[in-house]
């Protein structure tokens, strides 16, 4: 999934990064379709950076009111994942964002740890911060998602770790997908061995 969108999502941020009046409005237009896309089948990971590049590119066009909405939208989706990354990697432009919604108190147990999450993040009253990460990962995996991590290291598959968990074989595949995402991997056996290079498994 990533493989596939991540050549038009970077195509959006070249399109962004030369902030003229066509490349922003093509800009806009690839979003806009996948957005449409991504919601209509449900790629939440790849919606949410979406939403947060059409939150920079309204933020950018003057426009902070549906800028904030859109990264608001994108809180919602990310927030039960933990993702971190996502926003980080964005820079500057998020921050800002974020920082306006942090002082409107919405998610402020998810948002604060994003914010410190950026080198030398500045805070409200002017003092430096830098991250001090508990986890190899820039987004922890939740205890679900390490629950089917370890279910993937004992070679299961997706019905049988359902029947595990007792949940469907769909969630299993959604709950693979997004730590996927934060191993930076594209399949279940470069999974396990990312997570065993970062202890986060044993290695036998």
């Amino acid at each position: 999934m990533f493989r596939l969108y991540r050549p038009l999502l970077t195509l959006a941020k070249i399109w962004l990064a030369c902030d003229t009046p066509t490349c922003c409005q093509r800009a806009a237009e690839l979003l806009d379709q996948l957005q449409k896309y991504t919601e209509s089948t449900h790629k939440t990971t790849v919606l949410i950076e979406v939403l947060l590049l059409q939150a920079i590119r309204q933020d950018t066009g003057g426009d902070e009111t549906s800028a904030l909405r859109l990264l608001e939208k994108a809180i919602e989706l990310a927030e039960p994942g933990g993702f971190v990354r996502l926003f980080v990697d964005l820079g500057p432009p998020v921050t800002r964002l974020l920082n306006l919604l942090h002082r409107q108190g919405v998610s402020p147990d998810y948002i604060g740890p994003i914010l410190t999450s950026y080198p030398s993040y500045t805070t409200d009253d002017g003092r430096m911060t830098e991250p001090s990460p508990s986890s190899p990962l820039v987004d922890p995996l939740t205890s679900r998602e390490m629950e089917v991590l370890e279910l993937l290291a004992q070679r299961l598959t997706n019905k049988e770790i359902a029947e595990r968990l007792i949940i469907s074989p769909g969630t299993v595949k959604t709950h693979g997908l997004n730590l996927y995402a934060k191993l930076g991997v594209h399949g279940r056996q470069q999974a396990v061995e990312r997570a065993r290079e970062l202890s986060l498994l044993s290695i036998s």
